[in-house]
């Protein structure tokens, strides 16, 4: 995306479409901005660097997933296997001559496990995706001429 705007007025247009709650989670950074673009589970950051061109600023954007949420996600799935499968060997009785619990429930609990992971991921790259072009769309409509200062 390119404007006749300098960084500068670029960021306080921005700013002002912040503080107007129009930009989710607007952040000045060093090389630029950074906006949310919430996903399903898992959140991203949408990162946007501006470059000077002659008297035009290019404003290019890519996302990062927040990496904290994911951890957590993965760590929580891994600690829930072996507690699930000693409670499951207190709820069968012995006399009842079942095979071994550990024969069929890691298999059962933990095979799932990247099928899992690469479907919340792929949910969240997408819903994320969806809102950072919403977000893209709202920078547009601020660094247009005329665009900051409109009410609406």
């Amino acid at each position: 995306m390119e404007t006749e705007l300098s960084p500068e007025a670029v960021h306080e247009r921005l700013l002002t479409e912040a503080r107007r709650g129009r930009l989710d989670g607007y952040e000045k950074t060093d090389e630029g901005f950074m906006l949310d673009a919430l996903g399903t589970p898992f959140e991203y950051d949408l990162l946007a660097k501006l470059r000077c061109e002659g008297t035009r600023t290019v404003v290019s954007f890519t996302m990062t997933i927040r990496r904290a949420l994911p951890i957590v996600f993965v760590v929580v799935l891994l600690l829930t296997v072996e507690p699930g499968r000693y409670f499951t060997d207190k709820l069968i009785p012995g006399r009842w001559g079942w095979i071994d619990t550990r024969l069929w429930y890691y298999p059962l609990t933990i095979i799932p496990l990247p099928f899992v992971w690469r479907v919340c991921v792929r949910k969240s790259r997408e819903s994320a995706a969806k809102h950072a072009r919403e977000q893209v769309e709202k920078v547009k409509k601020a660094l247009a001429p005329g665009g900051a200062g409109r009410e609406g």
